[in-house]
């Protein structure tokens, strides 16, 4: 059966540029403006993890691998910028608000603080597995094996549910976060506003219009996709669009849109498709 040859997303807030990668090392960019493809390169991208990023400008990929270590390459013509193979089992890449920083979290190291346009180390975070910043403050969620904290404008721990490293994403108010369940978090009292432990979820944004959306896959087979938005009472949530058969989402433009691995881009207030980008497609057993 044919199917979508994508198996990465990375988008960012100020730039409609997205990168979209095949099962291993080759990176596409495509531009959400006219829904063309624009450059395509070989990286050391190899399949697992959160192991690809796209600079808040669009300007520069980073992508990580098991055993080749994280480089960064120029968009959209794949220039090597630099290249860190010292820096290998990297599992989870985020990137700081202001896109200079790439944080990677590794399988048996420090998390490691890298400059995007040098590739030099400035600082690392022991015990950490991954950073997931605010938008609209100087909070951050920093993960752990043995717990979560908050930290900046609000300081509090909060226990992990699971062994699961989370998606999250910040409200001025709120924090809600992924793991076994669905979990908003107030930011002011450290209390839990609401749980849905009914709700498996993939990626998290809270949009322009102030509410949190999330991608959700339902239990049964063929385990299609939905677009939600997120409510204290889970009969309460909307939703917002069936995605169908997707592997992996990413949320671009500050959540304002929603891309698929097939290539469909919604806008998430509405569920309305905006534009088709052409990813490749590929063979696949009969699943």
């Amino acid at each position: 059966m044919r199917d979508s040859a994508i198996r990465h997303l990375a988008a960012c807030d100020r730039s409609p540029l997205i990168a979209a990668a095949l099962f291993e090392s080759t990176v596409q960019i495509w531009s959400l403006d006219n829904s063309q493809q624009i450059g395509e390169f070989e990286t050391t991208l190899d399949f697992g993890g959160v192991r690809l990023v796209l600079a808040a400008d669009g300007k520069i990929c980073i992508a990580g691998s098991w055993s080749a270590g994280l480089a960064a390459y120029s968009v959209p013509d794949g220039t090597l910028l630099w290249h860190r193979p010292d820096l290998v089992e990297v599992q989870l890449l985020t990137l700081d608000p202001s896109g200079r920083n790439v944080y990677c979290g590794f399988e048996n190291r420090a998390l490691a603080i890298v400059d995007v346009s040098t590739g030099t180390v400035s600082g690392t975070i022991k015990g950490a597995l991954t950073v997931i910043f605010s938008r609209s403050g100087s909070d951050r969620l920093v993960v752990e094996r043995e717990r979560h904290r908050i930290e900046g404008d609000h300081e509090f721990q909060i226990s992990p549910e699971s062994f699961r490293v989370p998606n999250a994403a910040f409200s001025p108010a709120a924090v809600c976060i992924r793991g076994t369940a669905l979990t908003c978090v107030d930011l002011g009292s450290a209390e839990t506003l609401w749980r849905h432990t009914e709700l498996g979820s993939g990626s998290l944004t809270f949009a322009a219009d102030f509410e949190f959306y999330c991608v959700a896959w339902s239990v049964a087979p063929p385990h299609d996709a939905s677009l939600l938005r997120l409510a204290p009472e889970l009969l309460d949530c909307d939703l917002i669009a069936r995605l169908g058969r997707c592997w992996v989402t990413a949320f671009a433009s500050s959540g304002e849109v929603l891309v698929t691995s097939r290539g469909a881009v919604y806008e998430t207030r509405t569920g309305r498709l905006l534009t088709e980008l052409k990813f490749p497609r590929r063979d696949y057993p009969d699943r």
